[in-house]
Order: structure tokens, then C-alpha cells, then sequence
């Protein structure tokens, strides 16, 4: 937990839910201690702003109440992320989460970052929900109310699983 998840579930208590298939947004500012010694947001700190844009996706879109109704835990599998420009101190940015797709064993999140209307940052999250096993994604989003999801697997996202999966065979 870092010093901005207290005010975010404070938030989550006033803010509307939303679909667990829409866009969720969030604002940040860069603070002196997000920063590293190139003066601009720590490639570091981008990890933890994620990890709360996908608390806010699991809590604003019922994902949370449906996890603690039926036992399940959220896993960050894998993250691959890309940098394309920095952000400054004390810049505003905002950080945008979205399922993307799912296949029969995970869920593919992707995070934005965006300051001044440019994209800072682009992340793919791998993330299971477990009950002593993955749980199916379709059964997941089936409790929560979604039965009728067509989230085509973009290309560039099937070739990352298959880019993955290969690395992962290099640590055996």
C-alpha cells in the first residue's frame, strides 16, 4: 500500500460504479518522492500507480464485492510495459485501466498513462483470480453479471502471450 491508497477507498466509497468492460480514469499528481535521480516520475513508481488504477477498476466495477463473496484473490501474473515519455515533477497525469481481453485462464489489462494529452506509458497486466486454483475469466465475469462479452484478442496481444510463454520456457 503506498500514501495515496487511503484517500482512493475513501473515494470508492462516493464515486459511482461502473462496467468491469469500461474505461476507468484516474488523476495523479508526481510527487517529490515519485521521482528519481533523472528528475521525473521512477519507472518504479509506475507499478504501484498501476496497482491502484486496478484496485479502483476491481472496487468501482463490483469485481471486489464478488471476490470476498466467493473467496477468490486477484494475481498480478505479469506486467509488460513500455515508456515513451517522461513525466516531470509535479505534473498531472492521468492513468487509464481497461480489460482488454481474457482467454480460459487469465484477464489482459491495459494501463495508460497520459500527461498533457500524450501517452507516457502503455502497460499490459496478466491477472488471474484464484480459489486455490485460476479461475475462468468467463465464470468470473459470469458472477458479476456480464454474460455477453466479445473482447477480440488484438493481434499484438496474442503475439506477447506467445512472446511470454517463450521467455518463461528460457527460466525452466
Amino acid at each position: 500500500m503506498n500514501f495515496r491508497t487511503p484517500h482512493h477507498i475513501l473515494r470508492w466509497i462516493f464515486i459511482p460504479k461502473q462496467s468491469f468492460l469500461e474505461e476507468f480514469k484516474l488523476n495523479f499528481v508526481v510527487m517529490p518522492l515519485d521521482i528519481d535521480f533523472n528528475l521525473h516520475l521512477n519507472n518504479a513508481k509506475y507499478l504501484g500507480f498501476m496497482d491502484i488504477g486496478r484496485m479502483d477498476a476491481t472496487v468501482r466495477s463490483g469485481l471486489f464485492k464478488a471476490a470476498l463473496k466467493y473467496k477468490w484473490q486477484a494475481v498480478a501474473a505479469s506486467v509488460n510495459i513500455v515508456f515513451r515519455r517522461e513525466i516531470p515533477p509535479f505534473a498531472r497525469f492521468s492513468l487509464v485501466t481497461k480489460l482488454i481481453s481474457f482467454d480460459d485462464k487469465w484477464f489482459y489489462v491495459e494501463q495508460d498513462f497520459i500527461h498533457k494529452g500524450k501517452l507516457c506509458a502503455k502497460a499490459i497486466v496478466k491477472v488471474g483470480m484464484l480459489k486455490g486454483k485460476l479461475i475462468e475469466p468467463k465464470y468470473v465475469l459470469e458472477k458479476m453479471g456480464i454474460t455477453d462479452v466479445n473482447l477480440e484478442m488484438p493481434e499484438y496481444l496474442k503475439e506477447l502471450i506467445q512472446g511470454e510463454k517463450d521467455f518463461i520456457a528460457t527460466t525452466k
